[in-house]
């Protein structure tokens, strides 16, 4: 069957939280045992961190560069840090450089965030698992395993779900920790969550769709103890309406307190404040899309606006953000600066570089 548009999809997910957000907060399915108490750490605006690497040498990850970052992050209201992350390139990245990233971010969080380390290989299962176990005992609070894509063989999606959930089931096993399965093309199928539902540190899934009906299908699947995390800040509001936890999307290395705040509104029901809060999520993410996009622009809003000077403007293979006038490049920066929650760190000037 043709997949509708995305933007008829986003309309579809809209509608369907006009139609689900009340006045209060979304029941307990009468069938699901009691859920947890709200909020935790995967309640909230989940951020998947960029990489910084060093400016003379995009073969070298800055750890003193990840370390500013983590610290600008645990001022704001991000509920946890996911380094090792699709935005962080972790495809680029060697297992020694994944292992200091996750070290480092622990590390300079110091316990005032916690820290959901990616542990996903492109590559094998083995590397995986050790990189579970190094995470474990490195202290993360959990671990985000990524669906492989040795199992997918060419095909759409992963037709062998048996394999997947053995997959998990050895990951589960060999960790402490919460596991966190990150779904990033929406594969996993509603039978098969259900059946890794009832692994008993499984703690969440991110779940990338912007299909309204697939997403409330996951959150059904998942059951209350298992999140379902939404993986595009654009749905926030259905996402939450429809059972979701949280949000792990990119913007929320800038906006995370406005990616908070919106799903706070959405969880209690203020269904006007909480669609406003997502007008301007979207529009933050248009104006991103204008600046350039992707990884470096974010990166650069980081230097300029936020003033992280210690932050690179370059990645492993990714695009450059092009050049704008500056007069249009800096009312986007303010835009962001005023109407996102983006704000300078030690009390910066906005815009300027020292």
């Amino acid at each position: 069957m043709t997949r509708p548009p995305t933007l008829v999809r986003l309309t579809l997910a809209l509608t369907l939280a006009l139609i689900l957000l009340g006045g209060c907060a979304t029941p307990p399915r009468p069938s699901d045992p009691e859920p947890p108490a709200r909020p935790g750490p995967l309640d909230g605006a989940i951020v998947p961190m960029i990489t910084c690497f060093a400016a003379d040498d995009v073969d070298r990850v800055d750890l003193v560069a990840m370390t500013q970052l983590t610290e600008w992050l645990c001022t704001t209201r991000a509920s946890a840090l996911f380094p090792v992350s699709g935005m962080g390139q972790w495809t680029s990245l060697t297992p020694p450089e994944k292992e200091a990233i996750i070290v480092t971010v622990i590390a300079a969080a110091n316990g005032r965030k916690p820290v959901l380390a990616g542990v996903g290989s492109a590559t094998s299962a083995e590397e995986t698992l050790a990189l579970a176990r190094f995470a474990d005992e490195a202290g993360a609070a959990g671990v985000v395993v990524v669906t492989p894509d040795w199992l997918r063989s060419g095909a759409r999606g992963i037709p062998d779900q048996e394999a997947l959930i053995a997959y998990y089931r050895t990951v589960h096993e060999a960790v402490t920790v919460p596991l966190v399965i990150y779904d990033r093309k929406a594969e996993v199928l509603p039978a098969t969550l259900a059946r890794l539902a009832t692994l008993p540190r499984l703690a969440g899934i991110k779940y990338r769709t912007a299909d309204a009906i697939a997403f409330l299908r996951a959150t059904e699947a998942a059951g209350s103890r298992v999140r379902v995390l939404s993986g595009i800040e654009h749905t926030t509001v259905s996402s939450i309406a429809s059972g979701g936890a949280g949000v792990v999307g990119g913007g929320s290395n800038l906006f995370p307190d406005l990616i908070a705040e919106c799903i706070d509104a959405a969880r209690a029901g203020r269904r006007e404040e909480a669609l406003a809060l997502q007008a301007r999520i979207i529009e933050a993410n248009d104006r991103l899309g204008k600046l350039g996009g992707s990884k470096m622009n974010i990166k650069r809003l980081l230097r300029d606006v936020v003033g992280l000077d210690r932050i690179a403007v370059n990645g492993r293979g990714a695009r450059a953000a092009p050049e704008l006038p500056e007069a249009e490049r800096r009312e986007h920066d303010l835009w962001l600066l005023s109407n996102a929650g983006v704000r300078p760190w030690g009390g910066r000037e906005p815009g300027s570089r020292d």
